[in-house]
């Protein structure tokens, strides 16, 4: 079990987090908190109540904590298997977050007695055009690499690149 690993991806998301919001200072204004954990925990859920909490955790464990050559290749494979649907569920998430924010905003702009407030529309479009670019970047830049590290007969991410 190699506990550098873990804190190492959480360090480097910390720091692609923080060089994003320095960067675009306007961000939590434009970034809807609801809508990200939707997207982030739906794929979660959905997985849970299909293959249970067990296989699951199992699953995003083994990238993690584990040197993933001492795995079994079954293992491996039902391990990306699983990391590569909570992906291609986290893009259906976001698509759905699309269509529950936007009907959201027409709403509230339906229901402000006639005179609809443009800035209503303006606050709530980036929730809406937000939320697939969410599920697609937690696919492809969480899970997905999770998964080919897995797959992948060395362990760690960008073994494959090298070479």
């Amino acid at each position: 079990m190699n506990p550098i690993k873990p804190i190492g991806y959480l360090a480097l998301w910390t720091l692609l987090g923080a060089v994003i919001y320095y960067f675009l200072p306007g961000l939590p204004q434009i970034f809807e908190p609801r809508t990200g954990l939707f997207v982030l925990a739906l794929p979660w859920l959905i997985s849970f109540a299909g293959m249970g909490p067990g296989a699951v955790l199992s699953a995003l464990r083994d990238p993690l904590l584990r040197d993933v050559a001492d795995l079994p290749h079954a293992r491996r494979m039902r391990s990306a298997g699983i990391l590569r649907k909570l992906g291609s569920i986290s893009v259906s998430a976001g698509i759905l977050a699309f269509f529950a924010s936007a009907i959201a905003t027409l709403n509230s702009i339906a229901s402000s007695g006639g005179q609809a407030n443009p800035m209503e529309f303006v606050a709530g479009a980036p929730a809406a055009l937000l939320a697939p670019l969410f599920g697609y970047f937690l696919c492809s830049f969480v899970y997905e690499p999770l998964a080919v590290s897995i797959e992948s007969e060395d362990s760690g991410l960008g073994m494959e690149l090298e070479g």
